[in-house]
């Protein structure tokens, strides 16, 4: 059962160390320091090679977004819901499980009285939406709704127009980031990916030139996540494609809710240091560039970056700045 966690207060219960530990259970690897604030895990898994970054200090104004971070990367790592790794994480070491505190056997006590919990329950999407076009699309295109997919993605999209053309094909949605004025095209189905929608996301991107391409289904099959894992590696930054599943949950007789579940995404630290070189007055990702970059990792200084590349002081000042407020959450 997949369950966002948002919670600050309780993301930011789950101490560095009991991160550490669980992560150090199940085989993950410590890959070494990432700058002077967190450590990186490593661990391969189906194909991939996943990374978590556990916090060394918990004074930092971030610290929850790292385990946010943290519990979404495991969930999606272990094909789990978020709920149960949250309570692995707080319960595993702090010798609790949700509220009742366990005894030396690892089960709870008798005499403890455990809270009363509703059950999720999925909810067909037909229930709430009987067509893509006439159903979902203009439910999506309200900026209430489209809030959620932007928050699932950390953007901040605005509805340009719907049923709009571009090249043969009329798109979904079309959006704007507004953090960078550049364009988002989502695609939606109701159903199970096919070749069809895969191909008309590939014309939309030729007409867009410059575009983020949002596909959004019920289900996606394991080739076709593939084929925007390989269009996200071939291509370069002009282009992200990404891929969701939807799916909706009640708790008892509450309204559906609407859950995204990424599938399919852009390499990650590629996107943040586009980002941090967009956010200084350099926008080339060189060689060179990427080479500075992985010395602020390494926790060395401007100067010494300065001194190793023959760069002017004020460059790698720069460039570490805007690296740090990226990772500091603060730009």
């Amino acid at each position: 059962m997949k369950v966002q966690i948002r919670d600050q207060e309780a993301l930011a219960s789950v101490t560095a160390a009991n991160l550490r530990a669980y992560l150090e259970a199940q085989g993950w690897a410590d890959a070494g320091n990432w700058g002077e604030w967190a450590t990186i895990h490593s661990k391969e898994r189906r194909g991939k090679l996943w990374e978590i970054a556990v916090p060394l200090r918990d004074d930092i104004s971030t610290y929850a977004e790292f385990m946010a971070q943290a519990v979404t990367t495991l969930a999606e790592a272990e094909d789990r819901s978020q709920l149960d790794v949250f309570y692995d994480l707080t319960g595993a070491s702090a010798g609790t499980m949700a509220t009742a505190p366990l005894n030396g056997s690892g089960k709870a006590d008798d005499n403890t009285t455990t809270p009363k919990l509703a059950r999720l329950e999925r909810v067909d999407l037909r229930e709430k939406w009987k067509t893509g076009a006439q159903g979902f699309t203009p439910w999506l295109a309200q900026p209430n709704n489209l809030a959620v997919l932007s928050e699932t993605l950390n953007m901040e999209l605005v509805t340009a127009g719907q049923e709009e053309s571009v090249g043969p094909f009329r798109a979904d949605i079309l959006c704007r980031d507004t953090y960078d004025d550049s364009w988002v095209l989502i695609e939606n189905q109701l159903e199970r990916t096919d070749h069809t929608r895969l191909g008309q996301l590939l014309t939309y991107a030729a007409g867009l030139q410059t575009v983020t391409v949002i596909w959004v289904s019920a289900t996606f099959t394991d080739e076709h996540c593939a084929a925007l894992d390989w269009l996200n590696d071939i291509t370069d930054d002009r282009f992200r494609f990404f891929g969701l599943e939807i799916e909706l949950w009640r708790i008892g007789d509450s309204p559906a809710a609407p859950k995204f579940n990424i599938v399919s995404k852009p390499n990650e630290w590629m996107r943040s240091i586009s980002k941090a070189a967009r956010r200084s007055r350099f926008t080339d990702l060189t060689e060179r560039n990427l080479g500075i970059v992985q010395m602020w990792q390494e926790g060395k200084t401007a100067g010494e970056v300065a001194e190793h590349f023959g760069l002017d002081n004020q460059y790698a000042s720069d460039i570490f700045g805007a690296v740090g407020r990226m990772v500091l959450g603060e730009a």
